[in-house]
């Protein structure tokens, strides 16, 4: 259910449901705003699930736009050089587009703090399409 919208915002109630059908569902006209507008948000407010980032956003990439999200979840890993837990798994996800494949990146993959007793090593979790 649409709650609010301007040319750059869509704001969407996903009625306590999933985050990927309401993704699905306004994907295009998000570009296609985006295009127009030269920006555009898609806010979701009442969701209770948005899983692994990547594939919702990798097809903007592919359609040449950049594409950000910002994910408010309960605090497992610290920020960098930070000791406590503050943040959540993938707090500001991104992807870009490029030749091939596409650059996505999320902060939990590069997650290495004081307190952390295993670090990633460089390469490992890179989304590849």
């Amino acid at each position: 259910m649409v709650v609010a919208e301007t040319p750059g915002l869509v704001c969407v109630d996903a009625r306590n449901g999933f985050v990927q059908p309401v993704l699905d569902r306004f994907r295009d006209e998000l570009m296609s705003r985006a295009r127009r507008a030269g920006i555009c948000r898609l806010q979701i407010r009442n969701s209770h699930h948005f899983a692994a980032l990547w594939p919702d956003l990798e097809p903007f990439a592919t359609r040449g736009l950049v594409a950000f999200a910002c994910v408010n979840s309960k605090k497992r890993m610290a920020g960098w050089s930070g000791g406590a837990a503050v943040l959540g798994t993938t707090p500001w996800p991104s992807t870009f587009p490029a030749r091939a494949p596409c650059r996505s990146s999320g902060t939990s993959r590069a997650a290495c703090s004081r307190r952390a007793t295993y670090c990633m090593p460089a390469g490992r979790a890179v989304n590849r399409m």
